[in-house]
């Protein structure tokens, strides 16, 4: 997909795939120090949806990131020795159904951003 079918949203006023995307690094990154440390601090999720519109290089390096805070997330959770932690199992689910959501919801999105 290109930059420019992530900054469009389906309807006026509504969410692109690159605020989705930029919303579920920064959502994995929250999850993931949870899942080490509990809730260290309030969590500011406005942060999450500043990214709205992005050209070609930013969508490129958005990309990345994401794909990086994935690999690093899954690495964190290949390394559990044992899964008898409320916050590992619970952190587990929320990265599963948290972000098939927004998966979805990119999916329709996209099908839009093609019409």
């Amino acid at each position: 997909m290109t930059a420019e079918e992530a900054s469009k949203p389906a309807r006026s006023g509504g969410t692109t795939i690159a605020a989705h995307a930029a919303h579920i690094d920064f959502y994995l990154k929250v999850i993931s120090s949870y899942m080490q440390r509990g809730w260290a601090e309030k969590i500011d999720w406005s942060k999450s949806w500043l990214t709205k519109t992005v050209n070609k290089k930013e969508w490129e390096v958005l990309k990345k990131k994401l794909s990086a805070t994935h690999n690093e997330v899954m690495k964190l959770m290949k390394s559990f020795d044992s899964w008898n932690d409320d916050k590992k199992i619970g952190g587990a689910m929320a990265v599963v159904a948290h972000t098939a959501f927004h998966t979805g919801a990119i999916r329709q999105i996209l099908k839009s951003a093609k019409t």
